[in-house]
């Protein structure tokens, strides 16, 4: 179970005040290669709300929130994107501001392979593990192997917390998959956008998609089933074996297991002691991510 921590009266009081009616605020908690950057554009113009930024930095720098920046944007609408794992005060400060999350997960073979890619074509930057120019002395089996090893378990981590996190009935929101996203993109963004309260007519849900598929953002031509072609046998073995840690998981969502229970989230539950909102213009945008 995964429980918020008690945030410091003080600081309950600063954000209760800060924190504007009517304003509403969207994190995309994303694995990275999710199809995060394609969904955070398509809410970005289906609601015309800016991007925010919840973190210090990225590239090897850990995604963790930064309560003085959702202090600065506690006033206006926004969509947050960031490599974001559940843990007790994050969920604290996602329920305090009063976030819609929504949790982006991807077949964990898929993601490997296409991580695979990432380092050789864009950076080599992680920061589920420290990478430097060496990776590329080494031969493709043991560069994967290094994929395998060192980079999937930051992925488990993040799943089996956003899952607990759900289990626990803590916080708002709601599961998308890469998978859902590629199958039916106007549908998923659609039913996202009635989870954050902004619903939107067909035509409006298809104009924001292709404004977003204009601008760049890094979305592959949405191929599934990648990982089965990339990485050897044994080493889709090792990835499944990470499982075993957590029997009381259900990892049918990221391509790990069959399904064994139903997918049905429980009905969301608030604990911060935040106000409810009023609506005022975004007034800042967040700096472009390195690392999505």
């Amino acid at each position: 179970m995964l429980r918020p921590t008690p945030l410091s009266a003080p600081f309950v009081a600063q954000a209760t005040r800060a924190l504007v009616p009517g304003t509403t605020r969207v994190m995309i908690a994303c694995m990275p290669k999710s199809g995060s950057t394609l969904l955070r554009r398509a809410l970005m113009e289906a609601t015309h709300w800016p991007r925010l930024q919840g973190v210090l930095g990225f590239q090897r720098t850990p995604q963790n929130l930064y309560p003085s920046l959702l202090l600065n944007h506690a006033r206006q609408n926004g969509v947050y994107q960031q490599h974001l794992q559940a843990s007790e005060i994050h969920v604290a400060l996602l329920n305090q501001f009063r976030f819609h999350t929504v949790v982006l997960v991807r077949n964990l073979l898929d993601v490997a392979a296409s991580l695979f890619d990432h380092l050789h074509r864009e950076s080599r930057f992680s920061f589920a593990a420290y990478l430097t120019d060496d990776f590329f002395e080494l031969d493709r089996p043991t560069q994967l192997d290094l994929v395998v090893e060192l980079l999937m378990p930051w992925f488990i981590n993040f799943y089996v917390g956003w899952h607990d996190a759900w289990q626990s009935n803590v916080l708002n929101m709601t599961w998308v998959t890469y998978e859902e996203l590629v199958a039916d993109m106007p549908g998923t963004v659609g039913r996202i956008l009635e989870f954050i309260g902004q619903p939107k007519s067909e035509e409006e849900v298809s104009l924001a998609l292709q404004r977003a598929v204009q601008s760049h953002t890094r979305f592959n031509k949405g191929v599934t089933g990648r990982g089965l072609k990339t990485l050897s046998p044994e080493q889709v073995d090792r990835i499944r074996s990470l499982t075993r840690f957590y029997p009381w998981v259900d990892f049918s969502r990221i391509g790990l297991e069959p399904a064994t229970r139903p997918a049905t989230p429980p009905a969301p539950h608030f604990s911060a002691q935040t106000p409810a909102a009023e609506s005022v213009p975004p007034v800042q945008r967040a700096p472009k991510d390195m690392d999505n």
